[in-house]
């Protein structure tokens, strides 16, 4: 099996659907082995793929805090005196 997942091109939500797909012909119980051990395979490589988009998305909201956590403190920073703004 090669190391590059073919579903690599897929979004989230094509990869979920083909997913979703997969997981109900594995649940009619009609497949031959072969065919659920073909299905079972195709289904991991899909879950990797929807694995890898969260956590892309995840780290992209994680910049994003960042980004927005730092502009945003500097603005409340204490003056220099160490006394704090009024309320």
């Amino acid at each position: 099996m090669s190391s590059e997942n073919p579903f690599a091109h897929l979004t989230f939500e094509e990869a979920l659907h083909e997913l979703e797909k997969v997981v109900q012909q594995l649940e009619t119980g009609k497949l031959t082995l072969q065919e659920s051990l073909d299905h079972y395979a195709r289904g991991k490589q899909l879950l990797l793929r929807c694995q890898e988009a969260l956590q892309a998305a995840e780290e992209q909201l994680l910049r994003i805090e960042q980004l927005t956590n730092t502009s945003a403190l500097s603005e409340f920073t204490a003056p220099p005196d160490g006394d704090a703004p009024p309320v």
